[in-house]
């Protein structure tokens, strides 16, 4: 029978008597289940007093502390556990549980159902003393670790800008603000048009192509007419005519011309459409995007508050019956009344219902035949209107009016941005309150923007402050301040009417701001997509290597940005990432110490360091050889050292033997000297006796580890070159100017010469047999997997020339992955690498 929970008081700790049997996980009889993930806040606090109130025993025993490495590898044959010969230990205290005592305590809080390979898993990812002990200390910061890692990855993806922004100057505009961005999808183009007139085309990466000045200011007529005139025109407004690759542009002379946009190499004005009776101020355009040549609307709001509507009957062929250009003339020019004469492709109805205030912006929604516009009067801030005037008007009323607006069909939510600061998400036919208040700006909104794909809303202020709002919880996720180059303190920019865009067409998507003569754009990240989320990617930057942990169950990755990623070989999530590593220098080499605790790391500027790979301390710093790349690293346990190889054609020493030490020196006193004459491109051990140290000259050296004697060499080196000759001259090493291997292309060597060995990997079974025919070494040479046998007289015993360049280069990694995972992960090597691998 349960009995009730009870709480006593115990040193200041409160305890917690469970009420029955602790409940069971079903869970964790899947093997892909880690215990960390599953533990609760009732959990934590059992954990917490358990590892209070333990008391150790009066004698140690050490057997159950662990398994003896011996006792390990006899249990499991294809274990990989070798003896720390630098295990730093401390003194036993109470609170510091041993294996069998944390995995009691774990039965006790969560239940009966864990495994054992589940708590043995957990114990040695929270010791991170390598001593045996876990105290509550190491369990706190490995949780602590694991949620901020959970919570970063988890924020990364909430966020929608993950880049910084792109500016860019539009000096053609003349110091003038940019009235409108209109994105073209194909071609994919982005244009830009300034208040004076000046029209320049962007490609999308936003690089400036052409330039363009509106209003006919270029010819001596257009000149003259120009100068005669007391009154600048200025734009009001833009808008692309998708259907019919048109690029409509009004301006306060009371016309609209329209642009042939088809060709991307030049733009030319095909219309003007002129005489208006009042100013337009604002432009929509809508299509049937199936049916592109069905009729088409083009909407325009003017100064006095009138929407009149333009139906083109035939867009595909003409919008106007006057047929396109006279002799003499580019543009051809139509007068607005004279629309009476071209009904067969165009008609005008212009709205019953007038507005005091300007139209500052207009949609068409073509679901109901409804125009939603919104102005600066407190009465019609927001209006949607029938188009056929036969149907009622939704009128929303706001104290300061509405200067921007944008409407999503899909979510049927109405986003409205207005001069009190504030962000209003409505029901679009809910005139009464609004569904959300969005507060957060500290200056005017003056654009918005719906994504609907991420259901999020974007917002624009005067102080050049994007904000990213969340639509289902009505949170901001995301505030970005755009530097523009020209914002001064005290002093807010100068915007156009329509200051914010979105592409379409381009991927990631991404949105445009403007403020005075400088642009900006910035990218949301890349979800959603099937072409990128078929393919996951671990960095952002290329990778360099790779090494599995078979002590912690994890796959260690290196970029080229400095960045090491821990991995959860199970399940594939991320448990930690370390960033600038080496500071700006790309890694190298990778490995990881025969205990799976420690990895250490090489750069391109010949540094080394070890870290733990459990919590990411630097524990040490190798001295370096010299300044140059490090290739290899090897821990040879038999020595109580670390073996480095790299361009500086040595073979150089570590003694790891003291753990207090923070930088260890280097020793290159290697007893059978340093024979290479080119840089050396990788090392392998083959335990307990062999060391193999492979060239840029394709020179491979088989070495004795305890005597550091030469025992064979697989292949002659080819000629010595001038610059070795050079080199053996002055000591001086001469460097021939190359890529580095990693990452090249194609590797062509000249003809008797032999390709330089970018991997080397030992087969340690067959090496126990010591077969004189059986090949134990494989080594990697741009594109060719050869076979060699160290025992025998005939050393090359096959190849295979099937595989690419880029894949041989990942050999090595994918063949130790295989080695360890055996075939269960062998997968592994192509997410981490992007690339499949197939051998027949």
């Amino acid at each position: 029978m349960a009995t009730k929970s009870k709480k006593t008081r115990k040193k200041g700790i409160a305890r917690i008597t469970l009420a029955g049997q602790p409940k069971k996980h079903s869970n964790f009889h899947q093997d892909d289940v880690r215990i960390e993930e599953e533990l609760e806040r009732h959990h934590l606090e059992q954990l917490m007093y358990w590892f209070h109130v333990h008391q150790p025993t009066s004698s140690e025993d050490d057997s159950d502390r662990r398994l003896s490495p011996s006792a390990a590898a006899a249990a499991s044959p294809f274990s990989i556990v070798a003896p720390s010969f630098r295990q730093r230990t401390r003194r036993r205290r109470a609170g510091m549980l041993t294996l069998s005592e944390f995995s009691d305590v774990l039965t006790k809080v969560i239940g009966t159902d864990i495994q054992e390979k589940q708590v043995e898993s957990f114990f040695n990812k929270l010791d991170t003393a390598s001593d045996g002990y876990v105290d509550w200390n190491e369990f706190c910061t490995y949780m602590l670790m694991q949620f901020r890692e959970r919570d970063f990855v988890q924020t990364l993806r909430l966020l929608p800008f993950q880049s910084e922004a792109k500016i860019k100057h539009i000096v053609p505009n003349k110091q003038e603000p940019t009235v409108k961005i209109v994105c073209i999808d194909s071609p994919a183009k982005i244009i830009t048009i300034s208040k004076e007139g000046s029209m320049c085309v962007w490609s999308p990466s936003l690089h400036l192509e052409k330039s363009y000045r509106i209003n006919g200011t270029d010819g001596p007529q257009q000149q003259q007419q120009q100068s005669k005139r007391r009154v600048r025109e200025w734009v009001t407004d833009a808008v692309h005519l998708g259907n019919c690759h048109r690029l409509a542009i009004a301006s306060t002379g009371r016309d609209i011309r329209f642009y042939d946009v088809t060709t991307a190499d030049q733009y030319y004005e095909e219309l003007q459409l002129y005489g208006l009776s009042d100013v337009a101020v604002s432009l929509n355009y809508w299509f049937d995007e199936k049916v592109p040549g069905s009729q088409s609307l083009l909407l325009f709001g003017d100064d006095r508050g009138a929407v009149h509507v333009l139906y083109f009957s035939k867009p595909l062929r003409q919008l106007f019956a006057v047929p396109f250009g006279k002799k003499g003339e580019e543009t051809q020019r139509i007068y607005f009344p004279d629309l009476k004469f071209h009904t067969e492709f165009v008609s005008h109805v212009r709205l019953e219902a007038t507005f005091v205030d300007p139209i500052r912006r207009l949609i068409y929604l073509p679901e109901n035949s409804y125009v939603a516009l919104c102005t600066s009067h407190s009465k019609y801030s927001m209006v949607l209107a029938a188009v056929d005037n036969k149907n009622k008007s939704y009128v929303f009323s706001l104290s300061k009016g509405v200067d921007c607006f944008d409407y999503s069909r899909s979510l049927n939510v109405l986003a409205t941005g207005s001069s009190d600061r504030m962000v209003r998400l409505w029901n679009a036919y809910v005139i009464t309150r609004p569904v959300a208040v969005l507060v957060g700006h500290n200056t005017n909104v003056i654009d918005v923007k719906i994504i609907e794909s991420r259901a999020i809303v974007i917002s624009y202020s005067r102080e050049a402050v994007v904000k990213v709002w969340d639509m289902k919880e009505y949170v901001c996720l995301q505030t970005i301040a755009v530097k523009f180059p020209n914002s001064h303190l005290g002093r807010l920019p100068d915007y156009g009417p329509f200051p914010m865009a979105t592409t379409h067409s381009l991927f990631p998507k991404s949105v445009l701001v403007t403020a005075n003569d400088y642009v900006a754009m910035l990218k949301l990240g890349q979800v959603n997509d099937p072409v990128f989320s078929s393919t996951p990617l671990t960095h952002k930057t290329q990778l360099c290597g790779a090494v599995y942990n078979a002590c912690l169950r994890q796959v260690v990755t290196a970029a080229d940005d400095s960045s090491i990623g821990v991995w959860d070989a199970t399940t594939g999530e991320k448990q930690m990432l370390y960033t600038g590593a080496h500071g700006r220098e790309e890694i190298t080499a990778l490995t990881l110490d025969d205990t799976g605790r420690r990895l250490i790391t090489g750069a391109r500027n010949g540094t080394i360091k070890v870290w733990n790979v459990q919590n990411g301390h630097n524990l040490h710093q190798l001295e370096a050889v010299d300044d140059t790349e490090v290739s290899g690293i090897v821990c040879v346990p038999e020595k109580k050292s670390i073996l480095v190889v790299g361009w500086s054609r040595k073979i150089a020493l570590y003694n790891d033997t003291e753990p207090d030490n923070l930088l260890l020196r280097a020793n290159t006193d290697w007893k059978g000297g340093h024979l290479h004459n080119d840089d050396i491109l990788s090392a392998a051990v083959c335990p307990p006796a062999l060391l193999a140290t492979a060239s840029y000259d394709g020179e491979i050296l088989v070495w004795f580890l305890e005597t550091e004697v030469l025992f064979k060499k697989l292949r002659k080196t080819r000629p010595i070159r001038t610059s070795a000759r050079i080199s053996a001259m002055t000591g001086i090493p001469q460097r021939a100017s190359r890529p580095n291997s990693r990452h090249r292309n194609i590797q062509k060597p000249l003809d008797g010469q032999a390709s330089p060995v970018d991997k080397l990997l030992f087969l340690p079974r067959r090496a126990e047999a010591k077969q004189s025919e059986a090949a134990i070494l494989v080594s990697s040479e741009a594109g060719t997997l050869r076979w060699w046998s160290v025992f025998g007289q005939k050393t090359e015993i096959g190849e295979n020339q099937r595989l690419s360049v880029s894949v041989s280069v990942s050999l090595s990694v994918c063949l130790r992955l295989c080695l360890s995972l055996y075939t269960r992960f062998a997968s592994c090597a192509s997410v981490f690498f992007n690339s499949k691998l197939s051998l027949e």
